[in-house]
This record gives structure tokens, sequence and C-alpha cells, in this order.
């Protein structure tokens, strides 16, 4: 991982242009993300928790087109995030570039339900990163797969789910946020795009840019890439 986070330091401009340029997101989610945003807060109140699950039914619509993803009743969703509240509350204020005790994840990633039956990596990923979104980054699945191990994404264990979710923010994007560089790029270019409504999310907007940016000519780009794909 390490050689990762110093490819995405070492090609910051390149990888975010070619996020703004390709912007991989549907719009019509904008509203509910950033209202899920803008009231996220520790009293996790229902109005927000409530743009919170239209956010990620949307997401699930748009990129689980093909799958048979069963949805939660919002009531049991809100009864499983109240049930953390406690701990929601205390990990609050925490930031992804000064946090340490990420164990504390496992709790949330493994009761807060939304889907019935089985349970997936991003979608979990998406909603921590909407509760606790100065914490949390959220995982893109397409651009995700090629970034980091597709079997990553393929695990059905709840808990091999919560080990890679947590591996993947101990050993990249908490190391990556650390980065002055990478902090300091984000101060400056995080106003380009309105999707930008955390630093984590910036995070994982970079890595996107780095794999949309492989993709336009991989021979071309080989040096800034070579140690990420």
């Amino acid at each position: 991982m390490k050689e990762k986070v110093s490819a995405i330091k070492n090609g910051l401009d390149p990888f975010y242009n070619s996020f703004l340029e390709y912007l991989p997101f549907d719009n019509s989610r904008l509203f509910f993300h950033k209202r899920a945003i803008e009231l996220a807060s520790p009293n996790l109140s229902t109005r927000h928790l409530r743009y919170v699950y239209e956010c990620i039914i949307q997401y699930i619509k748009s990129q689980y087109i093909n799958s048979n993803i069963q949805i939660e009743d919002f009531s049991i969703f809100y009864q499983s995030v109240q049930k953390e509240k406690n701990l929601i509350q205390r990990i609050s204020n925490k930031k992804i570039d000064s946090f340490d005790d990420w164990y504390l994840l496992e709790s949330l990633f493994s009761n807060i339900k939304i889907t019935i039956n089985e349970t997936y990596l991003v979608i979990q990923a998406r909603i921590l990163s909407q509760i606790l979104p100065n914490l949390c980054p959220p995982i893109d699945i397409s651009h995700g797969k090629h970034f980091f191990l597709k079997k990553t994404f393929e695990e059905k264990d709840i808990y091999n789910q919560v080990k890679e979710y947590t591996k993947l923010i101990t050993e990249f994007y908490a190391p990556l946020a650390k980065e002055k560089l990478v902090q300091h790029f984000f101060n400056k270019y995080k106003k380009t795009t309105t999707w930008n409504t955390s630093y984590p999310r910036f995070l994982n907007h970079l890595v996107i840019g780095c794999v949309i940016y492989n993709k336009k000519d991989p021979e071309e780009h080989r040096p800034l890439i070579e140690a990420v794909i």
C-alpha cells in the first residue's frame, strides 16, 4: 500500500484533473448526499438519517443494476444506527488524519443495517462516510476494483469485510490523509466541485482519478501508475 500512497501523492494534478473531467457520479444523488453531509451531527436526527438512507438507495440503484439487493425499511435502518449512537457520539469529532482507534468501526460496520440478508463492503463504507464524514472514506466499487484487490469487494463474510475496510483505511487512506502535500492540495482545490464534501471523500476522488488517468493511455502514463494498478 505504501507504493499506492506514494503514487497518488506524486500524481495529484493529473489524477484530480482526470476526476474532474470524468465526474462519474449521477447528479440526481448530489441533493441527497449534500443534505446528508450538511445535517451530519452526533444527534443523528431522523431527518439526517433519512437523507443518508435515500442517498444509499440511489447509489444501489445506479451501481448494482443487475443485482437483487433487498433494502430494509427505513425504520430498521434508523433503529440500527440509534443503537450505535453512544459510539458515534464518542468519535463524531475525530478526523481521518489524526485517528488511531480504527477497530471501533467494527461495531458500526457490522451492526448498521440497510440491506437484507447480505452485507456489502462498499455500501457499509458509504453509510459510515455520511454519518462520520470527516473520519470515514467512501469506496467506489467500479474504480476501487481496479485500484485495490478485486477480491476485497467480493468478500461475503461480514467479519472479513470489516477487516478489509479497516485495512484499506489504516494502510492507504489514513497514511494518504496525513501527507502534508495532499492536505495542501485539498485545501487549495476543495471548492472546484460540489462533490468534495469532505476530506476523506476527496481522497477517494483521487483514487477514481488515478484509475481514469491510467485508462486514457496506459503506456504514456506508465511512469505515474506502474506502482498503483
